[in-house]
């Protein structure tokens, strides 16, 4: 069976992390990563690491899937990754529609062969003190699939600051199945210590 962010690699870029046991509470908190969010019953966690390279760092990261689902491209994930201290809100990356604008851009490769990868931006709007973004990608012939992403910055206390990505795919013909329960996980997750470290 996939490990949890082996069912992301499309939205992380690929990355395993090991298999963790079954998340039997509703409500699933990680601690070293400094979030938490609702997790349904029949859905299984993992957290490890995304080694990086020399222009990127290692990373935490947090996957989640259905059990019940044989599948690896219904899943959600999270990665954090240290900031620098001028980033000081969202803001500081741009609006919510250029952060959207952004991550569909980046991923749209049609412009150049109409075979390719095809990203299109649905919706993208501000959620509390989130960034939320919701596209379509699809490769003909391949996949067809819908998107989710959240960005929020938060820190871990006396260390450093963080800027969370969640990430969430769901097939397009399984939207009726599975998108609701998606989004209601993506609306639950909020980091445990919102905001950034205030100097002293």
């Amino acid at each position: 069976r996939r490990a949890a962010l082996a069912a992301g690699a499309l939205v992380l870029g690929g990355g395993a992390l090991p298999r963790a046991a079954r998340a039997e509470q509703q409500q699933f908190v990680e601690e070293s990563m400094g979030f938490a969010l609702t997790l349904p019953d029949g859905w299984e966690a993992g957290v490890g690491e995304i080694s990086g390279d020399d222009f990127t760092p290692t990373r935490r990261a947090a996957g989640f899937y259905p059990t019940a689902y044989d599948g690896n491209d219904v899943n959600v994930s999270v990665v954090t990754q240290s900031i620098a201290a001028d980033f000081t809100s969202l803001g500081s990356f741009g609006d919510d529609f250029t952060w959207g604008f952004n991550i569909v851009n980046e991923t749209d490769r049609s412009w150049k062969d109409p075979n390719d990868v095809a990203a299109e931006l649905i919706d993208t709007k501000k959620l509390g003190d989130k960034y939320f973004v919701e596209y379509s990608v699809k490769l003909p012939g391949v996949y067809d699939r819908r998107l989710y992403s959240i960005a929020a910055i938060g820190n871990i206390p006396d260390k450093y600051n963080l800027l969370y990505t969640l990430s969430a795919t769901v097939p397009t013909a399984m939207m009726d199945e599975y998108s609701d329960t998606v989004l209601e996980i993506i609306k639950s997750f909020k980091c445990t210590h919102p905001g950034v470290l205030v100097p002293v």
